[in-house]
């Protein structure tokens, strides 16, 4: 009887759809898009580096031959404050730049220290000063050197054969000995007309004093 009414309701349920399988729909699957990552690249910016400009510098040319270190090689001045009380008072200066002119008519002229090709020296002349170049100043100096040799070769000459007060000095031993070697003693008659030639020569050069101021007009136009 168990069976019997087992199998009705079996029978029913087919009947009324209650045994079918139920069909499970699934979501269609929404694909979230991946979040989009920013990245934060720092670009530095081109520099276009800025052309660096070469500044000459501003040369001012002496105004005076006579400075502090002048006046302290010189003249033997070193203390500052004087130095600029000259410097200043234009009678003075005028003064001390005379006096150093005269150093230069008579040989060896001094000579000025060069530190450099592009400095600019004046230098005393007749009609004021010149400006030189350290360049300049070098071609001057070599030029008049020859000369100046020669001076003082022909004032040894006579002070060591002809004068008394020098001609045994221990210098005029050594000159005598230096540039005697081939020397030809003049005859008792001659040796007046030697001291002749010799002075003249001397006295040339010592009134040689435009010799200085020729080569300042020859380098030092600028």
């Amino acid at each position: 009887m168990k069976a019997f009414l087992v199998s009705v309701f079996l029978a029913l349920s087919g009947l009324f759809g209650f045994n079918k399988q139920q069909q499970v729909v699934l979501p269609t699957p929404t694909l979230e898009p991946s979040p989009t990552v920013f990245v934060e690249v720092s670009i530095s910016p081109t520099i276009t580096p800025t052309k660096v400009t070469t500044v000459k510098p501003t040369i001012t040319k002496p105004k005076s031959p006579i400075n502090e270190e002048i006046l302290k090689m010189f003249f033997g001045i070193s203390d500052k404050n004087q130095a600029s009380a000259i410097l200043n008072d234009k009678a003075q200066l005028q003064k001390y730049e005379q006096e150093f002119y005269r150093k230069f008519l008579s040989y060896p002229i001094p000579r000025i220290t060069i530190s450099g090709n592009g400095q600019q020296i004046a230098m005393p002349s007749m009609n004021g000063f010149a400006v030189c170049t350290g360049e300049q100043l070098k071609k001057l100096y070599s030029e008049i050197s020859a000369e100046e040799k020669q001076v003082e070769f022909e004032k040894m000459n006579y002070d060591c054969h002809h004068n008394p007060s020098k001609q045994e000095t221990t210098e005029c031993q050594e000159w005598r000995r230096i540039n005697d070697v081939n020397r030809v003693e003049p005859t008792k008659g001659s040796i007046d007309d030697e001291i002749a030639t010799l002075q003249k020569k001397i006295n040339e050069y010592a009134n040689k004093k435009n010799a200085y101021d020729n080569l300042l007009v020859k380098y030092c136009q600028n």
